[in-house]
């Protein structure tokens, strides 16, 4: 008998635990989860082609307009504390012109093969960092060797916010060596030193450069 009774005691202790489990059903529980840790920001590089779009614009040969799509290049430089600046510049692209692009250094030239006597045509931007615009000019010209070019002020300069240095080849020809250095101040106590070459007698390549020379952005992150 007393087994008997000791199971309907163990039998009612277990009904009575699962009815007060089900009328507390509505309590919140609170799941105490494991503490997950925040990502770093993530370390991507920001392209030129992400802050800018194509734009279309003219450019005058022979005084007549003509209309092109310019397309920006440029670098983002991470630390501007190496007196250089972050900065766009539109420029023609394939199939007229290919872009060559490193550290420091972005180079244009026409896609397709000079004459083999004429010289090498490009347009380069690079920055100078610690020297101001005029310091850069004097720099510039000390190192010239003027026994083969002389200065000359065929463009007029007042068009760019650029100290310039416009030379000509002494040894006159249709394939004589033009060289046109634009030096800006780049905010960042540095300098753009932007170098354009040509023969004379693809004068209509140096006015294209010239023009996009004209795009040149600074960006301020």
């Amino acid at each position: 008998m007393k087994k008997y009774v000791a199971a309907f005691a163990a039998a009612l202790l277990f009904l009575l635990a699962s009815c007060e489990s089900e009328t507390n059903f509505t309590e919140d529980v609170v799941v105490n989860e494991p503490d997950i840790p925040e990502l770093p920001p993530s370390d991507e590089t920001i392209a030129i082609e992400d802050l800018f779009e194509p734009k279309d614009s003219i450019v005058y040969l022979y005084g007549e307009p003509h209309p092109i799509r310019l397309y920006p290049f440029g670098e983002i430089v991470k630390d501007e504390t190496e007196g250089r600046a972050s900065f766009a510049i539109f420029v023609e692209n394939y199939p007229g012109y290919r872009v060559e692009q490193h550290d420091n250094l972005l180079r244009l030239t026409p896609n397709f093969d000079p004459p083999t006597d004429s010289p090498p045509m490009f347009m380069e931007i690079t920055q100078i960092a610690d020297i101001t615009a005029d310091e850069a000019e004097y720099k510039i010209k000390s190192e010239i060797n003027f026994d083969l070019y002389e200065l000359f002020h065929r463009y007029a300069t007042q068009d760019f916010p650029f100290n310039s240095i416009h030379l000509y080849e002494k040894e006159l020809s249709r394939n004589a060596k033009v060289i046109n250095i634009y030096i800006r101040d780049n905010g960042r106590g540095g300098v753009f030193v932007i170098t354009v070459q040509h023969s004379e007698e693809a004068h209509l390549v140096g006015t294209r450069f010239r023009h996009y020379i004209s795009t040149l952005e600074i960006i301020d992150k």
